[in-house]
C-alpha cells in the first residue's frame, strides 16, 4: 500500500487530475471532432481485376462511445449522444485501363438501443455518408433510465451494410491501330457488419441509514457518526458538516481524460489512494431486505465512519457529489450525553442520571441468621456423604 501512495504522488507531481470531472469540456469537444469520423476514398490503383471482388471495399462502422460518460457509465439525467465512426476505401481500374470502375454506393443502417424492456430504433438509407448524422441523440427518456436497478444496461447495436456498384469496361478495338472503353453490364459488391456497445446506467434512488448511534444517541466520549449508503450511483466527493461547519470533505476519485485512436475523449476515474480515509467503498450486488420495501437492488455501497467531539444536540449531514454532479444530502440529529456521578445531573437533558444508591446498616440479626443458614448447610452436605 506504501508503494502505491508513494508512486501516486510521483505520477501526480508530473500529471494534472481533474478534481472534478470534465464533462461538458469532452461532450463538446467530441461533438465537434465527429464530423470528421466518416471518409471514403476512392483510389484508382488496379491494374487487373482481382479474383475477390470483395477486396474492392474495404472498411467498416464502428461504434466508438456514448458521451457523457466516465468508465462505461452514463448518467440517467443527461442527454446522451452517440459516436460512431466508417472508415471505406474503394479501388477501381486506373483511368488508363479498362476495367472495372465505381458507380455509386447505397448506405443502409441500423441502430437498436435498447434498456430493461424498452428498445428504440435509429436507421437510415442514404448514397453518401456525408449524409448519415455523426452523433445520434439516444432516443431513450430520462425517466426511464431512472428505473435503474443493480444488473440493467444500455445496451446499442449496430447493424450496417454497403452495397456498391461498380460496371465493367471491356477493350473494343477501333481499326485500323486504335482501341476504346466499352460499357459493359454492373455488379454489385456487398460489405456488412455489426458492432455492439454496452453501458452501465447511472442512477436511481438511494438507500440511506444512520449505523451508529443507531437510536440517534450517543455516550459523548464516544461520539460517532456512522452510516451506510446503497446506491447505483459512484460518488467522487463527500463532506461531512456538523452545524453548518464543514469538518471533513476529501475527493473519492480523480478525473481524467484519455483520446482513442479515433480522437474521440473519454472521460475516466482514478481512485484516490490517501491513506486518511473515513470512508470505504464496494462494487457487488446488494440486495438489503428488509431495509428497502420496493426490492431494489444495488450495484455501490459506501460506508462513512467518523468521531468527532460535543455534548448536546448536533445536526450532522454527509453530503456526496456523484460523478455527474449530483448533489445528494443525508442529515441526522444525534444528541451526545455524559454520565454523572453521585446521582447528580443537573436536571440537564444531555445527562445520564445515575442509579440512586441508598446506604444501610447491617444489624446483629441479619449477620445471625446468615451464619446460622451456613451452619446447616455444612451439616446437610456433611450427612450426605
Amino acid at each position: 500500500m506504501r508503494r502505491l501512495v508513494f508512486l501516486y504522488l510521483i505520477f501526480s507531481m508530473f500529471f494534472a487530475y481533474y478534481s472534478e470531472p470534465p464533462l461538458q469540456e469532452v461532450l463538446d469537444y467530441n461533438l465537434e471532432h465527429s464530423k470528421n469520423l466518416f471518409t471514403i476514398d476512392l483510389y484508382s490503383t488496379l491494374e487487373y481485376e482481382p479474383d475477390n471482388l470483395e477486396e474492392l471495399v474495404k472498411g467498416n462502422f464502428s461504434l466508438i462511445s456514448i458521451s457523457p460518460s466516465i468508465d462505461k457509465m452514463v448518467p440517467s439525467s443527461e442527454i446522451l449522444y452517440l459516436f460512431w465512426t466508417a472508415d471505406f476505401s474503394i479501388y477501381e481500374t486506373r483511368p488508363s485501363f479498362c476495367g472495372l470502375k465505381f458507380v455509386s454506393n447505397s448506405i443502409h443502417y441500423t441502430i437498436t438501443f435498447s434498456f430493461k424492456n424498452y428498445s428504440n430504433i435509429s436507421s437510415g438509407n442514404t448514397p453518401y455518408l456525408s449524409e448519415v448524422p455523426k452523433a445520434i441523440q439516444i432516443p431513450i427518456n430520462t425517466e426511464l433510465l431512472n428505473q435503474v436497478q443493480y444488473d440493467d444496461n444500455l445496451s446499442v447495436e449496430l447493424s450496417w451494410k454497403i452495397v456498391s456498384l461498380f460496371r465493367d469496361y471491356s477493350i473494343i478495338e477501333i481499326p485500323p491501330f486504335g482501341f476504346t472503353c466499352a460499357p459493359g453490364e454492373e455488379f454489385e459488391v456487398i460489405t456488412q457488419g455489426t458492432d455492439y456497445l454496452r453501458y452501465q446506467v447511472h442512477g436511481g434512488e438511494n438507500l440511506y441509514f444512520l449505523s451508529k448511534p443507531v437510536l440517534f444517541e450517543q455516550w459523548k466520549e464516544n461520539n460517532h457518526f456512522d452510516s451506510v449508503l446503497f446506491s447505483n450511483r459512484k460518488f467522487y466527493h463527500y463532506s461531512i458538516i456538523m452545524n453548518n461547519t464543514t469538518i471533513d470533505s476529501e475527493n473519492i476519485y480523480f478525473f481524467d481524460i484519455i483520446e482513442n485512436s479515433s480522437g474521440i475523449r473519454y472521460v475516466t476515474s482514478i481512485e484516490n489512494f490517501s491513506q486518511n480515509k473515513n470512508y470505504s467503498e464496494f462494487h457487488d450486488f446488494f440486495y438489503p431486505y428488509p431495509l428497502e420495501k420496493q426490492n431494489n437492488t444495488f450495484a455501490f455501497a459506501y460506508f462513512f465512519n467518523y468521531t468527532y467531539n460535543g455534548i448536546g444536540k448536533n445536526n450532522l449531514t454527509l453530503v456526496l457529489v456523484d460523478f455527474f454532479g449530483n448533489t445528494h444530502s443525508f442529515n441526522s440529529e444525534i444528541t451526545s450525553k455524559q454520565f454523572t456521578h453521585s446521582g447528580y445531573y443537573n436536571n440537564s437533558e444531555y445527562y445520564y442520571p445515575s442509579i440512586k444508591y441508598i446506604k444501610s446498616d447491617l444489624n446483629i440479626a441479619v449477620l445471625s441468621l446468615s451464619f446460622i443458614s451456613l451452619i446447616l448447610l455444612l451439616i446437610f452436605i456433611k450427612n450426605r456423604n
